[in-house]
């Protein structure tokens, strides 16, 4: 089954006609993450991680993949 020849790209409309790359497409979407978790915090405190000093009332980034554990530390 030919989807497209020469030089026409694919269209939206070809979708029907391509069940294997909407198979892909949804399970990247099922087993990635499509927006970020990134979640600021504030140190109530002074406190080093990972030998690096991070004084009280410092902003940081902390990105939450950490804690559903797609990522271990």
């Amino acid at each position: 089954m030919l989807i497209c020849t020469g030089t026409r790209k694919v269209r939206y409309s070809d979708r029907e006609m391509m069940p294997y790359t909407a198979a892909v497409m949804t399970e990247l979407l099922r087993v990635t993450l499509v927006a970020s978790l990134t979640i600021e915090h504030q140190a109530m405190h002074d406190v080093i991680v990972c030998g690096v000093k991070i004084p009280k009332g410092n902003s940081s980034l902390t990105c939450s993949l950490i804690n559903t554990g797609r990522i271990t530390v």
